[in-house]
């Protein structure tokens, strides 16, 4: 089986390499949640500020990926809209292309002025494919970060593993599990006062 090491870096182009033998990680949180489907896993641990209890009247999504996960990232947004929807919490996605949050800032917000920033960056990934190059797996390592825009703190951190076992890249259902994670820690980390859970499973 052969395994291709994706590493994505927002100041930096995207680098693909292929590899073989094995990879493992160490992480340390007190707080995580695990959400699967037959083929797909997904795991969220956070951190937050405790002192932050706000309600919440816009957010941008940024979703900083390898381009080969754009379906993903639309799956997820499309489903977490509906969880922003229902909070009365109007949102807008801009697809990262490698600035710093601060630049970021200066050219996406413009008079759209968010209350949040939610940041989903990847900090690797993995495709493993079979000897006829057929996708049969992908592991994911994605960091979820809430900025207070206005401040320019860190108010919630979600850190994410996400692993599919099965045939072909992820996609919008993949996505969708992702946004079901998000939303119910966010839920059950109380950092948006308004934030409404509508994707309970």
């Amino acid at each position: 089986m052969l395994k291709y090491n994706l590493r994505y870096r927002r100041t930096t182009a995207n680098m693909i390499t292929k590899k073989d033998g094995f990879k493992c990680f160490i992480g340390l949180c007190s707080l995580s949640i695990l959400f699967f489907s037959c083929a797909t896993i997904v795991e969220v641990r956070s951190n937050f500020d405790v002192t932050y209890k706000n309600e919440v009247k816009k957010m941008l999504i940024e979703f900083g990926t390898n381009h080969i996960f754009n379906e993903m990232s639309t799956g997820f947004y499309n489903t977490f809209k509906q969880c922003l929807d229902s909070s009365n919490i109007d949102s807008k996605i801009w697809r990262d292309d490698g600035l710093t949050l601060e630049e970021d800032l200066k050219k996406v917000t413009g008079g759209y002025e968010p209350d949040l920033i939610l940041l989903i960056t990847q900090r690797e990934a993995t495709l493993f494919q079979n000897i006829f190059g057929a996708t049969t797996g992908t592991d994911l390592i994605l960091n979820a970060t809430i900025y207070d825009a206005k401040n320019i703190k860190r108010i919630w951190r979600g850190d994410i593993d996400f692993k599919k076992n099965g045939r072909g890249k992820p996609n919008i259902d993949d996505g969708i599990i992702l946004a079901q994670a998000i939303a119910k820690r966010l839920e059950e980390d109380k950092v948006i006062v308004n934030f409404k859970n509508i994707l309970k499973r």
